[in-house]
């Protein structure tokens, strides 16, 4: 499994590659980076 790092979690691509990455078992978002932090994710974000 392939363990990631999301750069630009909350925008707008951001959220749509969390929703695809969410249902894939091969890959897993385990954090996530982005200067807003109006939006909750599964990851924690720094």
């Amino acid at each position: 499994m392939v363990r990631a790092i999301m750069h630009g979690c909350n925008g707008q691509m951001g959220q749509m590659i969390t929703s695809i990455v969410k249902d894939m078992d091969e890959i897993e978002i385990v954090a996530g980076v982005d200067i807003s932090d109006h939006i909750k994710n599964d990851y924690p974000v720094f």
